[in-house]
């Protein structure tokens, strides 16, 4: 399993550049001794885009022994991939594929849409007619990573692929894909995931944090919430609050009160927001103002004008 610590690649109008720390777990045991590099010999490369890719560039890097992790660091590398993706080989790169992960890489500055930092992952039964994809491939402007059932198994596409099974005749696992563990029960105290699908979720609370760990938003149905994570790990900003707030959206004051958050809805049904727009109806913090054509209407703290 690889686990990412740390990224910080970003894309500016120098280039793609930054660094990418992560782990390698094998049955829940640290592993160190796996070779990193870009050429045939070694089992664990990081690419700035599919590894599948001829045009895909390959990241320097190596293992930190003093802080047991793996580093893949890129300096100013002109490319249009929003994505960097981590591959790890049993053996060399003519093995099997044991893992990969997709991390995004962060556009600084950047005007226009707003874009999903992360693939979405989606689960399939296995159909020789469809297009599977690894994560790295924008599709209308949208990554995905596929994972499909087949023949009772579970297996994580590893680059894009159509018409090749995830097994061949023999049961051997074909190079585009990767199988998955299957567990029919299993109970966790704390579990680590890079990406997850989950058809059926029952939660007491979702944060969610942005890219340093900054709680932007999230859903609770207690009246007080502690992001306090094991190990001592905090996030930059902390959630609590003895309140009625179920939903909220955007950065919290510094006392991690859930009812400052710019938009709130509580347990009532009622909605909170410092400005918006409702069709014709621009929401301000003093006034809600109509807009249609050239007429303009307001209604605010001095009452009704036109």
């Amino acid at each position: 399993m690889i686990v990412p610590l740390t990224t910080t690649v970003t894309r500016t109008d120098a280039g793609v550049s930054g660094e990418i720390t992560f782990r390698l777990f094998n049955n829940g045991e640290l592993r160190m001794n796996q070779q990193y590099g870009s050429d045939s010999t070694k089992n664990v490369c990081a690419y700035l885009g599919s590894y599948s890719d001829s045009s895909s560039e390959a990241l320097s890097g190596g293992i930190d022994n003093v802080n047991n992790v793996y580093r893949a660091t890129i300096s100013n590398v002109n490319s249009s991939n929003n994505s960097i993706q981590i591959v790890w080989w049993e053996g060399d790169k003519n093995g099997r594929i044991l893992d990969s992960a997709i991390v995004p890489v962060i556009v600084s500055g950047a005007s226009g849409a707003q874009s999903l930092d992360q693939s979405v992952t989606r689960i399939w039964d296995y159909d020789e007619n469809t297009q599977y994809y690894d994560g790295t491939t924008a599709v209308d402007g949208v990554t995905y990573l596929d994972i499909v059932q087949y023949e009772g198994c579970y297996y994580k596409c590893v680059r894009p692929v159509k018409g090749t099974a995830p097994t061949d005749s023999e049961g051997n696992i074909n190079t585009d894909w990767s199988r998955f563990a299957i567990a029919s029960d299993s109970a966790f105290n704390t579990l680590l995931a890079q990406n997850a699908y989950i058809k059926n979720l029952t939660t007491k609370q979702l944060v969610v944090t942005n890219n340093d760990n900054t709680v932007v938003g999230g859903m609770t149905s207690g009246k007080a919430i502690n992001t306090t994570l094991e190990g001592g790990d905090t996030f930059a900003k902390t959630a609590e609050q003895v309140g009625d707030v179920r939903i909220w959206a955007g950065e919290l004051d510094n006392s991690g009160n859930l009812s400052t958050a710019p938009f709130t809805v509580t347990n009532d049904g009622s909605i909170n927001a410092t400005k918006g727009k409702i069709g014709p109806v621009n929401i301000t913090t003093d006034n809600l103002v109509y807009s249609s054509g050239n007429t303009n209407s307001a209604f605010g703290s001095y009452g009704f004008y036109h």
